[in-house]
């Protein structure tokens, strides 16, 4: 620290400098250098043609993943691969060539135009502060050796957990990809690109379709082994804090096109795990010690940008429908799993990711409102009419002859509005202010049940003839 204190004022000076008479390398505009042989070799076939360059930092990289064999394993990769499937498992570096953006069989038409979506995850701990303060309380009365092995076996449970969680969320993924192919190979490639697995944060690609499942495995697998990992250190240190055993993890999923630059989706995903924890910490409060339930949130973009979410969300999901009223299409966030019943007496919102499943069409069932109907629902909206909209809704109901499934349907989608919310349709509300008592813009789930149902994953059963998708539950 003391060391980059004394550079800040005399920064280190990087060459070759990229003037004006300096070749310069495409993807990032730094000037380049000779491609040495190492590089050359970790280079994917055919990628550069008469004699090209990168710049100083890839060619170092280049060289890095052929020395050191990080192409097929690295630290990063094994800490994401199960220990019974090491060797077995390599993951994609050249997306243009190597990433699967689809399954090999594709029975869908909103699956084969969603052929070059790909989906970054961000997922952090929650409530790692708190036990970070409960646990320096806890040790203030004791030696500098005992603090720093406390820490010490705490940091040690923490990267225990998240290592077990990433590897039992791959274990699915691969099992997903087995399941696509009437084939057996020795080493198969994930559509799945590890980015960061430190402490409580990971980060990766994915395969559109495959991203929501992943992130709710590692989420329900984190609060698991984190309490797993952490008993030790609750018996020792923690045993009368009153803290939960555990923590948990929420996150944001965010769905874009394959060639997006990478700041921009990193700067997006980041902020929706951060929506993502605003939901987890509207259950005990931002004052508790008590940690909230996971959460993830997510959103997708046609389009590379810089604006912020929040601009995105306002732009692309609400709409005017009315003299001085605006309905919001989606909410984005969602709980994973179902909240306890301590938890839902605490939190307004109780929505989580399965309702809105429930309510998608499954194999063989009557679905009295089809997605299609909810697209031209959307439509309607978006073009400010919300009597139309309406009009789509109750024709659907009136069509369907099945009694129950309008009234399975009907209570999948009572479970999706807010307590305490004027539910004007079944399928939109508005919530009271917070002060003044005067009622908010209209709100609805949408865009959200869209998206879910647009990336939704083709299960498929293997049989003699072929894969046949089944419905996703």
């Amino acid at each position: 620290m003391a060391g980059l204190n004394a550079a800040r004022n005399t920064p280190q000076v990087n060459f070759p400098l990229s003037s004006t008479v300096i070749e310069r390398y495409s993807r990032t505009g730094n000037g380049v250098v000779p491609l040495s042989s190492l590089a050359q070799r970790a280079c994917v076939k055919d990628e550069f043609k008469n004699d090209s360059a990168l710049d100083i930092d890839t060619e170092l990289h280049r060289q890095a993943y052929q020395a050191f064999d990080m192409r097929e394993t690295a630290a990063l990769q094994d800490r994401f691969t199960p220990e019974n499937r090491q060797g077995a498992i390599r993951y994609p570096i050249d997306f243009e060539k190597e990433f699967a953006f689809s399954g090999p069989q594709l029975k869908r038409k909103h699956q084969r135009e969603a052929i070059k979506n790909m989906a970054l995850i961000h997922i952090d701990g929650n409530g790692l502060g708190i036990l970070l303060r409960q646990l320096k309380s806890a040790l203030k009365d004791q030696s500098d050796a005992v603090y720093c092995q406390a820490f010490r076996d705490f940091s040690e449970a923490l990267n225990k957990a998240t290592v077990a969680a990433a590897r039992i969320a791959t274990e699915q993924v691969y099992q997903h990809v087995i399941a696509e192919n009437d084939f057996y190979e020795a080493c198969v490639t994930l559509p799945m690109r590890p980015i960061v697995l430190g402490g409580d944060d990971v980060t990766l690609f994915c395969r559109a379709d495959l991203a929501l499942d992943y992130a709710t495995t590692f989420c329900r697998a984190f609060k698991q082994e984190s309490e797993r990992a952490l008993v030790d250190v609750f018996k020792q240190y923690l045993s009368d804090s009153g803290l939960f055993p555990y923590i948990t993890a929420s996150g944001g999923i965010l769905y874009h096109k394959a060639g997006h630059p990478f700041s921009h989706s990193h700067h997006l995903v980041e902020a929706l795990c951060d929506k993502a924890k605003v939901l987890t910490k509207s259950v005990y409060g931002t004052q508790s010690n008590k940690v909230g339930p996971a959460a993830l949130a997510f959103y997708r973009v046609s389009n590379a940008t810089q604006s912020d979410l929040s601009q995105l969300l306002t732009q692309a999901q609400t709409f005017s429908v009315g003299e001085d009223q605006r309905l919001t299409v989606g909410q984005s966030s969602y709980f994973v799993e179902p909240l306890s019943a301590t938890e839902a007496d605490k939190v307004k919102d109780g929505r989580f990711l399965q309702q809105l499943r429930d309510i998608m069409p499954q194999e063989g069932s009557v679905t009295p409102v089809s997605m299609a109907k909810w697209r031209q629902m959307m439509t309607a909206i978006a073009q400010h009419d919300l009597d139309e909209a309406k009009r789509i809704y109750h024709r659907a109901i009136e069509l369907c002859v099945d009694a129950d499934a309008i009234a399975t349907f009907k209570s999948a989608l009572q479970q999706l509005v807010p307590k305490d919310a004027l539910r004007h349709e079944d399928w939109y509300w508005q919530l009271t202010g917070d002060e003044d008592g005067k009622m908010k813009d209209y709100q609805s789930f949408i865009n959200d049940v869209l998206i879910v149902h647009h990336f939704e994953p083709a299960l498929l059963t293997n049989n003699v003839k072929g894969d046949t998708p089944c419905s996703h539950k």
